[in-house]
């Protein structure tokens, strides 16, 4: 579940580019939890982007930072470094 107005926490992340085509595979692929929908960024503009869905047994990355930063805490490789 999304958190309550002002019970966020800034998270880094990525912009991509698809094609229609790549959008559809990356969507093809997509399992719950994973989801799309509407960010808020730092700038206050609103964006499609990748969210997921509050589960019990998920860890909180929210004190990393972002999915890179708890990868790299965990000492697992990250993706494009």
């Amino acid at each position: 579940a999304p958190a309550p107005d002002g019970d966020g926490v800034a998270l880094a992340g990525e912009a991509w580019t698809l094609t229609r085509a790549g959008l559809a595979a990356f969507l093809a692929g997509m399992v719950r939890p994973m989801a799309l929908g509407p960010l808020e960024l730092e700038d206050g503009t609103w964006a499609v982007g990748f969210l997921c869905t509050d589960t019990a047994d998920a860890p909180d990355i929210s004190a990393h930072g972002g999915w890179m930063r708890y990868l790299a805490s965990r000492g697992q490789a990250v993706p494009g470094s």
